[in-house]
């Protein structure tokens, strides 16, 4: 038997939001099962940014930076409102999982 370990960034139910403007092209990518939501800023596609949502269960539906204020965001989300995210974004973190061996074990 020989164990892996991968890395794997799982977005079921994910959305892709886009936006430019004033400001260099910004990417957005959510997930439903999770509480952030991914940030590119058009630079290095290894440096991803979160923001983090204060509810897991959040359905984003929109995201738009603010025009004057580089460090706000507004969410829409499904039944929740908006959610103002102030400050500044954290950088994104990968997560390990391990994987099962796939066909059971010898």
């Amino acid at each position: 038997m020989v164990a892996t370990t991968s890395v794997v960034v799982v977005m079921v139910g994910a959305s892709v939001f886009g936006v430019t403007g004033n400001s260099e092209p910004m990417l957005f990518l959510t997930s439903r099962q999770q509480r952030d939501i991914l940030v590119g800023d058009g630079g290095d596609a290894a440096d991803w940014r979160t923001i983090v949502l204060p509810s897991r269960n959040a359905e984003v539906t929109a995201v738009a930076p603010d025009p004057f204020q580089r460090t706000r965001f507004y969410v829409g989300t499904q039944g929740e409102g908006v959610y103002v995210y102030d400050g500044p974004t954290q950088k994104y973190v990968v997560r390990a999982v391990e994987s099962a061996p796939v066909g059971g074990t010898q």
